[in-house]
């Protein structure tokens, strides 16, 4: 799960550092940071481990069923962002770090 997280987080982070913030997916502002804090402390980090086949996993990178709307897209943009913001890094540099270290996750 928290591979797939990042890899999207990554992906959108991307797309706002080489062609633009207005070319980014509306979604990216849906939380406010505290929710997005919450929501990887309670959603993210006790599913960090679940399998692609797992149904779980659809439904928090969505946000369908009792999970908010693009839960795991919005929650990896976020900690990409952050990562990337507090360590002066560009995607580019994010790429090959260990998905728990984007994500602030201890292992």
């Amino acid at each position: 799960m928290i591979d797939s997280i990042i890899l999207e987080g990554l992906a959108e982070n991307a797309v706002n550092e080489r062609i633009g913030e207005q070319f980014v997916s509306n979604w990216i502002s849906y939380y406010p940071k505290e929710k997005l804090e919450r929501m990887r402390k309670n959603i993210v980090w006790p599913n960090k481990n679940i399998s692609i086949n797992d149904h779980k996993h659809h439904h928090i990178l969505y946000g369908s069923g009792a999970y908010p709307k693009m839960a795991g897209y919005c929650v990896g943009y976020y900690l990409v962002k952050k990562h990337m913001e507090e360590n002066g890094l560009t995607c580019a540099d994010v790429i090959d770090e260990p998905s728990e270290k984007v994500a602030q996750i201890e292992t």
